[in-house]
């Protein structure tokens, strides 16, 4: 009779970390539905914002995005990754904190603007601007910015 391997055997740790891997690595390609969606307001801005910060920090960006997505925002407000910076406006700040850089993004809810846009599976969230934060509050500049951007962007609409 063939004896089973016992996992507290020698180079059961190894295989056991080569499988977990494996499965890791699957779970990565099959991605979760994102709770909601994000765009830019202006894609050349932020691109530039991007290549301005250290590949690292800039990689985080990129993730804290998609980790907001997939977890929606009452959940990352809870895990203090956003914060509501106007809530007369409605403006949120996206935050990363690392290798000494404070990264924000400002963003808002896009309100639907016709019935058809019911069938809309996850809210759309707007990217107005970015930018590297050196003090406690958020620069009044940029949040009147995000604002002007916002009305832009519905008086378009």
């Amino acid at each position: 009779m063939k004896e089973r391997p016992s996992a507290r055997r020698k180079g059961n740790g190894v295989q056991w970390t080569i499988l977990r891997i494996s499965q890791i690595q699957k779970q990565q390609v099959i991605k979760p539905p994102s709770k909601l969606t994000f765009i830019y307001y202006d894609e050349d801005e932020f691109a530039a914002f991007l290549d301005s910060l250290p590949l690292t920090v800039a990689s985080k960006v990129i993730a804290r995005i998609r980790e907001v997505s997939a977890i929606g925002i009452a959940e990352a407000m809870a895990l203090k990754l956003v914060r509501k910076v106007d809530r007369k406006k409605d403006i949120f700040e996206l935050r990363i904190n690392t290798e000494g850089i404070f990264a924000r993004s400002l963003f808002f809810r896009l309100e639907k603007a016709n019935e058809e846009e019911d069938n809309v599976a996850s809210p759309t969230y707007i990217i107005t601007n970015s930018f590297k934060k050196k003090t406690n509050k958020t620069p009044s500049k940029e949040l009147k910015k995000a604002i002007k951007r916002k009305s832009n962007y519905k008086n378009k609409r």
